[in-house]
C-alpha cells in the first residue's frame, strides 16, 4: 500500500469507498479484476 501513498489498509478502503461508492472488494468482484 505504501506504493500508492497509503500506509493503512483500512484507511485506504474507507477513502476508496467514499470516492468510488463501493468497497475495494466489491469493485474487484464487479469488474473481475
Amino acid at each position: 500500500m505504501q506504493i500508492i501513498g497509503f500506509h493503512d489498509v483500512k484507511y485506504f478502503s474507507k477513502v476508496f469507498k467514499k470516492q468510488v461508492g463501493v468497497s475495494p472488494k466489491d469493485y474487484r468482484n464487479q469488474f473481475k479484476i
